[in-house]
């Protein structure tokens, strides 16, 4: 309530400050051409700084992240619940991270962060209602002070109730609040640029467990699916005892560059960027009753508290980057050194003792990057990164060490043909080093974990035409001493801990995406084959496709833009990754398979005006109360069938 007062009022003194009154001309000249955007990445490299709000309604009913990029997630069947993505992807920070990121999907990071241009005050207003419980509110406001000075802020909330055994109507399972403050300022031909962002996100996840579906139910068939009726959840009570994880992320981001030089030369500048971040994650579960039904599901754990089990862990950086840069119209180059100050904060409960303790690193990096652009149809770049020192507090000595991190891209470009090479050597996370509470013991000494080398080659053909597009590629991946976490015990435990894979994984993963139409009829799809080479402590669907097909047309003089159509998700049958929620991460397994199930969505999207409306039914064979139920994650079911109704409105004064 606190958050969502402080952004109303942030927000109601923000339109008095610099309210202003507009005539109709005036009216009529602001709209999306006059409101433009920018990212860190295009002030840093000296790209125009005039990107335009959407204004397309093409994907406007995929709304709960599971959709993110070029990449798709499995999550535990409701919006908010966590996530991990269905294909691998290898981590792009080098150095000790912290490894909850089950939540980490639902976080606006500081280079995806907007800042503003406008000619007047800008707003977004994003609403949706699920019939299911599911509900999502996001605000913005933005304006110019001057044309040296944007201030902006935006609120992000969504909640979803539990899809089984609840106990009451609005019984809720997730709950997230994102609040972001935000402001670019520069001076008189551009000699000083500076960005600066606060973001805070806190997100509760009220963990069921998953569904039972233990042969004795009889409520699972041959192929997997199961009757909705019959499904009941292994850990889910009220909220007061119900097992709970909470993650909490605050970060506070500035960017600024200088230019020596006179104006219009830019080929020589200097840069800082600073971060100051403190995440959480917390798991408490009060009410473990081993002689009841829930002896089954902890039962692979050793406890040191039968009836309850609470650990916190805390994480704060602070890191500087600071280095130079230059660009012209075809160049840019960039040097930095880079030095991070971190601690963890361990917190764990003992039968009758609670234990803390802190831990103390630094460590420091040197990078750079260079590109060039050698005319429109050609142009490369390289990039580069590798760790310079390491240390850690003497009371933790004998767990973290040095892995001599490095990360390395090359990308080139020639016409609609691209090639994109990596190689990175990665530290273990925090959270796969070391992690004592009441239901987890595991601390690797400091030879007990390598680092991981991930090497990865993608080519590919990439052909735009007004609405239609072609992508054609082939993605090769290597993996070498991978660590991922697996069940150490029985099947049907959770007991898991991390371990680690000696040798390598490879596999190699063609893919297509198209877009085709005639007239107003248009067709996608999108086919991915994954090949692994040997059996793989990897999982991934063999196949995955999504295909699409939309009627889309202007309506009543063009002042309707109305889209039409349907679109179904496949995939093979896989031995997804289980999720343990007691450390809220996805684990490795190879007893539960997650079988194919046509998910198949049907939608409406249209604009009138400012305003874009989707409606949607989700799931339209997945049926209600009678009707077979899927996994989305093994014991977690996917979404009954369910109607979603979302608006989009924009306000340029």
């Amino acid at each position: 309530m606190k958050i969502r007062f402080l952004f109303f009022l942030l927000i109601y003194c923000s339109g008095q400050l610099f309210a202003q009154i507009l005539d109709d001309t005036t009216k009529e000249i602001y709209s999306n051409r006059s409101t433009k955007f920018f990212l860190q990445e295009d002030v840093f490299k000296g790209a125009p700084l005039n990107r335009t709000v959407d204004t397309s309604i093409n994907y406007l009913h995929y709304y709960n992240y599971q959709i993110s990029g070029d990449n798709w997630y499995q999550n535990l069947g409701n919006m908010g619940t966590a996530m991990k993505p269905i294909f691998f992807r290898q981590p792009g920070e080098l150095g000790y991270r912290f490894g909850f990121d089950s939540y980490l999907p639902y976080l606006q990071t500081p280079a995806e962060q907007r800042y503003f241009d406008t000619k007047s005050p800008y707003s977004e207003l994003k609403f949706l209602q699920g019939s299911t419980g599911e509900q999502r509110l996001f605000l913005l406001f933005t304006r110019n002070v001057n044309r040296y000075l944007n201030l902006g802020a935006s609120y992000n909330r969504f909640t979803s109730v539990k899809q089984f055994s609840p106990a009451s109507i609005r019984d809720f399972q997730t709950d997230h609040h994102q609040i972001n403050i935000f402001s670019s300022i520069k001076t008189k031909k551009d000699k000083y640029q500076a960005l600066v962002n606060f973001n805070y996100m806190q997100h509760w996840n009220y963990e069921s467990g998953g569904i039972d579906t233990l042969k004795t139910t009889e409520n699972i068939n041959s192929d997997g699916l199961y009757l909705y009726k019959y499904a009941n959840v292994r850990l889910f009570r009220d909220n007061a005892a119900a097992a709970r994880n909470y993650y909490r992320n605050t970060n506070l981001h500035i960017y600024q560059q200088f230019n020596p030089l006179d104006s219009g030369n830019t080929l020589f500048q200097v840069f800082h960027e600073g971060d100051w971040k403190r995440e959480t994650q917390y798991f408490r579960d009060n009410n473990m009753r081993v002689d009841s039904a829930f002896k089954k599901y902890y039962g692979g754990v050793n406890f040191k508290d039968s009836n309850m089990t609470f650990y916190r862990e805390k994480l704060e950086l602070f890191q500087n980057k600071v280095g130079i840069k230059g660009y012209t119209n075809s160049l840019f180059y960039s040097l930095y050194y880079k030095a991070r100050t971190y601690s963890l904060i361990d917190t764990s409960q003992d039968i009758n003792t609670m234990a803390k303790s802190k831990t103390w690193f630094h460590d420091s990096f040197a990078g750079g990057g260079f590109g060039y652009k050698i005319n429109d149809r050609f142009s490369f770049s390289v990039d580069g990164e590798a760790m310079l020192g390491f240390s850690n507090s003497k009371d933790s000595g004998s767990n973290y060490k040095k892995h001599d991190d490095y990360k390395w891209g090359l990308k080139a470009r020639y016409s609609n043909w691209n090639l994109l090479l990596s190689q990175t050597r990665n530290s273990p996370t925090l959270l796969q080093t070391r992690l004592v509470n009441n239901i987890a013991n595991w601390s690797y000494h400091e030879d007990s974990l390598t680092a991981v080398l991930y090497r990865n080659a993608n080519f590919y053909y990439l052909k735009t035409n007004g609405p239609r597009f072609l992508k054609v590629g082939i993605n090769y991946q290597r993996v070498d001493n991978l660590i991922y976490f697996r069940n150490t015990a029985k099947k049907d435990s959770v007991k898991i801990k991390p371990v680690q894979e000696k040798g390598y994984i490879d596999y190699v993963q063609p893919y297509v995406s198209f877009r085709t139409n005639y007239k107003w009829l248009f067709l996608e799809n999108e086919l991915i084959i994954t090949h692994l080479f040997k059996d793989s402590t990897i999982h991934m669907p063999s196949w995955f496709v999504m295909p699409k097909i939309y009627y889309q047309n202007f309506l009543f003089n063009r002042a309707v833009e109305l889209q039409v159509g349907a679109e179904v998700i496949l995939k093979d049958n896989y031995y997804a990754d289980a999720y343990a929620p007691q450390y809220n991460t996805f684990y490795w397994q190879e007893n539960f398979e997650v079988k194919t199930f046509p998910i198949t969505n049907a939608f409406l999207n249209f604009q009138i005006s400012r305003a874009k409306i989707f409606l949607r039914v989700s799931n339209i064979f997945g049926g209600q109360y009678e009707q077979h139920g899927y996994q989305e994650t093994p014991y977690y079911s996917g979404m009954k069938r369910s109607f979603q109704f979302g608006v989009f409105w924009r306000a340029f004064n």
